[in-house]
């Protein structure tokens, strides 16, 4: 994955009791008050509008940020660490190597969520736990 889109990944729609909700939420809603509460232990799934790349990742409780890829246990492309995020307030840091971009989390649980920075991405939907994309 490109590591500035890669960013791209990273979120709205908050799953609740395994349900997945799309963001229909964008820029100009209100940032949240907490995004580790939004996105600890959530994969998150995005469709970069403009590139039309897929992302799958974990938010790690420990930090870790994790591509889903085919998943832990496949034997050819199973899952990996790249990165780590953490958070502050209503914003999201993700870091992969040396290169680190930063989202407002805009939204809610009704309306969904939107990662908001130099690039916007209001087409994602968040799952719980570490599991596969739709």
């Amino acid at each position: 994955m490109k590591l500035s889109t890669h960013i791209a990944l990273l979120f709205t729609a908050l799953s609740l009791g395994g349900l997945a909700f799309t963001a229909s939420a964008d820029c100009a809603s209100p940032p949240v008050g907490d995004a580790a509460t939004v996105l600890r232990g959530k994969t998150i799934c995005v469709t970069d509008s403009s590139t039309g790349e897929k992302w799958q990742e974990y938010h790690a409780p420990s930090g870790a940020l994790i591509d889903y890829k085919k998943g832990p246990s496949d034997p050819v492309d199973p899952s990996k660490t790249v990165g780590s995020w953490s958070t502050s307030g209503a914003q999201v840091t993700y870091t992969y190597g040396q290169a680190s971009y930063s989202y407002t989390v805009t939204g809610d649980a009704t309306s969904g969520y939107s990662l908001c920075g130099a690039k916007n991405f209001t087409n994602v939907t968040l799952l719980s736990g570490q599991q596969p994309c739709p």
